[in-house]
């Protein structure tokens, strides 16, 4: 009974090892595409979201006059 209980604790300990890992392996990646989103953003290969909204929107006008016209 008592080697089971051992075993059952090291199981237990080792599975949350695993789970805490995975956890802070996620935020890393989480972390690693926000910076690459902001250095995509400084070297001008990404718009901000006011120039994707602006970009949307004549997008949109553009469709309509496209409708009007037919």
């Amino acid at each position: 009974m008592q080697l089971l209980s051992s075993c059952l604790l090291i199981v237990t300990f080792c599975c949350q090892v695993y789970v805490g890992s995975f956890l802070l392996f996620v935020q890393l990646l989480r972390m690693m595409s926000i910076l690459r989103l902001c250095w995509l953003m400084e070297r001008g290969m990404l718009m901000s979201s006011r120039e994707l909204k602006l970009l949307a929107q004549r997008k949109e006008s553009l469709k309509i006059r496209c409708l009007k016209e037919r």
